[in-house]
């Protein structure tokens, strides 16, 4: 009984982390995408302006009063507001890393990515580490032919791309993926890497080994994710959430977890407001 209730703490606690994190993700990529399609309003005048920063530190500091005086909080909804909060708070993080407060900063989607992604690593360790379960769930390929054939699209399509930009970068000195001069002289051979993965995940696939060949392929997306995309918004910002948010899709999409089980407790939270 003892371990039921540990199991069922461990996946409560990463059902709320993954609720903040995919919360705090889709808030940022709405209010840059609200912003651009609305000219940049600003609330304020005479001097004044409202910065959305703002409201984020209020929405964190409610929630935390909310975990401090409230007797049982709901978890998830907690999680769903916090997270929103913290994209409107983290997405200004251009204007105080300046000395000019630039919210157009060319490292701002860096950082947030950045951010985001170590809160999602370090506190997933964590509640691992207490919990004694497993980092990811199992790697197994989804039961939808047409999902399979669109990952199997999409790791052809990252093994040519991949392909392209080495050679650029070896042969004609052109940095084609944006990244930093950092970076540039090290990331054909992280590139490389995530190309062998899947090439032997492919040849995997086509073996039969198909829980081997999930878990080759999940895990070049996942060096995709924590070692190429960082350095990719850097250099092309908002431009490679598109790549960031497929990569992500296929992480998902070779896991035993599905999109409905990830956003099934904001669903809920947003029917319940309705109600």
């Amino acid at each position: 009984m003892k371990n039921k209730s540990v199991m069922n703490d461990y996946k409560n606690k990463l059902s709320v982390l993954d609720t903040f994190v995919v919360s705090s993700v889709l808030t940022i990529l709405g209010i840059r995408l609200f912003l651009e399609l609305t000219g940049y309003p600003q609330i304020g005048g005479n001097g004044l302006h409202i910065a959305h920063m703002l409201w984020g530190g209020i929405g964190l500091t409610v929630m935390v009063l909310v975990q401090l005086l409230v007797e049982n909080p709901n978890k998830q909804l907690v999680a769903f507001i916090s997270g929103i909060s913290f994209g409107f708070f983290i997405d200004e993080i251009g204007k105080f890393v300046t000395s000019d407060n630039n919210y157009f900063f060319s490292a701002t989607a860096f950082l947030i990515y950045l951010s985001v992604l170590s809160i999602w690593l370090v506190a997933r360790i964590l509640i691992v580490k207490k919990s004694g379960g497993v980092f990811l769930s199992p790697a197994e390929w989804p039961s939808h032919k047409l999902s399979r054939w669109a990952v199997l699209a999409w790791v052809v399509v990252n093994i040519a791309s991949g392909a392209y930009a080495v050679v650029s970068a070896l042969f004609d000195g052109v940095n084609v993926l944006g990244f930093t001069n950092e970076v540039s002289e090290v990331m054909p051979a992280i590139v490389l890497i995530t190309m062998a993965l899947f090439v032997l995940g492919l040849v995997e696939y086509r073996m039969g080994y198909e829980k081997q060949s999930a878990r080759t392929i999940r895990t070049g997306a996942l060096v995709s994710a924590v070692a190429i995309y960082p350095f990719t918004f850097y250099g092309e910002q908002f431009s490679a959430a598109i790549g960031c948010i497929i990569t992500i899709g296929i992480v998902i999409a070779l896991s035993e977890s599905s999109v409905k089980q990830i956003l099934l407790p904001m669903i809920q939270i947003l029917r319940r407001k309705h109600v």
